[in-house]
């Protein structure tokens, strides 16, 4: 019998310490643009909480095959909780389209995760890309 509790009790510590590791680097938020003009510069809204300094990986890409990034930002963060804005710059050669880019931001291990690594990840889908604005004089009229 006392084999049987010691597997037991072996068992919930090998669950809780996984549980306790494992659960403590999250995005909790994020709050991100639905359209984007090309060759622009948005800022992402994230919240983490990290269990050690991690690196945030926000990347803009077509939300359907075959994923083509056309922005990516990543920044080292410290342990524990914050909310950022983090800007990420768009390709100038994004293709416009309507609903059909995504920004997906992940937390990874800091220097060596990536995408495959990811502990967490939140997706703001559904983002629309269109043509930067020349500047022209016609810009500031109103319609």
């Amino acid at each position: 019998m006392s084999v049987s509790f010691f597997r037991c009790w072996l068992f919930l510590l090998f669950v809780g310490n996984w549980t306790i590791t494992n659960g403590a680097d999250n995005i909790a938020a994020v709050s991100a643009p639905v359209s984007v003009a090309q060759g622009s510069t948005v800022s992402i809204e994230v919240s983490y909480l990290a269990s050690t300094d991690r690196d945030i990986l926000i990347i803009f890409q077509r939300n359907s095959s075959p994923w083509t990034k056309f922005g990516e930002e990543r920044i080292t963060v410290s342990a524990g909780s914050s909310a950022l804005l983090i800007p990420v710059n768009v390709n100038a050669n994004t293709p416009i389209a309507s609903e059909a880019y995504k920004f997906s931001v992940n937390i990874v291990p800091e220097t060596f995760g990536d995408w495959n690594n990811r502990l967490d990840e939140k997706i703001q889908d559904v983002v629309s890309c269109f043509q930067a604005s020349d500047g022209g004089p016609d810009d500031s009229e109103e319609v």
